[in-house]
């Protein structure tokens, strides 16, 4: 009969038995009997392996590989072997996790490439000489257009700006091989950017020479090490103004001489203008002629008195002294006689 073979039954007696559960006492839950080969094979997507206790089963290929390569291996049916699945590798006999592989050989800013199985910078990072991945370093070309050896300092100018720098630098670069570089390209590594910073390094790139960049500020093409005349200002004496002195002009003044006026009584006046003066006054009265202009004009009578007061004329340098009023009699007295004769 078909799917039955001789075999043991429950009770150890030889009779016709099932065949698969021959096979599946044999071979595990996943075997089968094939009554072409009339053997037992494991069921589709099993293979005969060791189980867990060391058994020979019809087995998941995959428990096969996490047995051999841990959780994350599975089995590759058409290679018939055993893979680590997507984004693991295997190290030290296990499929690990494969960015865990590549920081701890290539550092933190390296990953596992699955698709060309292996590790890789990330970008804007490359391998550097212990083998990490670090920042790219920008190198750029400089032109060296003056040099101070003995200050150790430079005016550069950026062939990738074309901005101009004063630079200082440190020991490194030997002041010999540095003056072959004037007005030729240095390299300059500026890092992970395209700054020119401080700590910058500057790259004899024949000599194998370098320095970092100690200070450095921006610059332009009017730039210059040579040191600058020292600017010397006249200033033009200020002529100083001397009063010429003005000579001292004493003007004199004239004492103006005082008209003395004589008051006669009525015979005596008559008598006196009689003889010394060809006219008579009718009116009784003087007229005063006190200046030139008043001369000529009419003027008010005054009225007669019986006696005129002799007034002197005073000035401010000079005032005469008052003479005796009897003096004057006797003289008016004299000249009366006189006349009269």
């Amino acid at each position: 009969m078909s799917g039955y073979v001789f075999g043991k039954d429950i009770l150890g007696q030889t009779s016709c038995v099932d065949a698969n559960s021959i096979c599946t006492d044999k071979y595990g839950y996943h075997s089968r009997y094939n009554s072409l080969s009339e053997s037992c094979e494991c069921s589709y997507g099993y293979i005969l392996g060791k189980d867990s206790i060391g058994r020979t089963q019809c087995v998941s290929p995959d428990s096969i590989c996490t047995d051999q390569l841990g959780y994350n291996a599975t089995y590759n049916s058409v290679y018939d072997r055993c893979e680590c699945r997507s984004g693991y590798v295997i190290d030290g006999g296990q499929c690990t996790y494969g960015n865990s592989v590549c920081h701890s050989k290539n550092g933190i800013y390296s990953s596992y490439n699955s698709i060309n199985k292996r590790c890789e910078c990330d970008d804007g990072y490359t391998l550097d000489d212990s083998n990490q991945c670090v920042k790219k370093q920008n190198n750029v070309y400089f032109t060296l257009k003056e040099l101070d050896t003995d200050e150790r300092k430079a005016i550069i100018r950026s062939d990738y700006d074309y901005k101009y720098y004063l630079i200082s630098y440190n020991y490194g670069c030997y002041a010999s091989s540095f003056r072959r570089y004037l007005n030729q390209q240095i390299v300059i590594n500026l890092g992970t950017d395209f700054d020119l910073d401080t700590w910058d390094k500057i790259v004899l790139q024949n000599d194998n020479e370098t320095c970092d960049i100690t200070q450095r500020e921006k610059a332009d093409s009017d730039t210059t090490l040579q040191p600058k005349e020292e600017e010397i200002f006249y200033f033009a004496p200020q002529p100083s103004v001397v009063a010429t002195p003005q000579p001292t002009i004493n003007i004199f003044t004239p004492t103006p001489q005082t008209k003395k006026e004589f008051q006669f009584d009525g015979t005596k006046k008559k008598d006196y203008e009689g003889k010394s003066t060809p006219e008579a006054n009718t009116s009784g009265t003087f007229k005063k002629c006190p200046s030139t202009k008043e001369c000529g004009k009419e003027t008010k009578p005054k009225q007669e008195t019986q006696s005129i007061k002799i007034s002197e004329a005073t000035t401010t340098q000079q005032k005469q002294p008052q003479r005796d009023s009897s003096w004057y009699r006797k003289i008016l007295s004299f000249f009366s006689r006189l006349f009269k004769r």
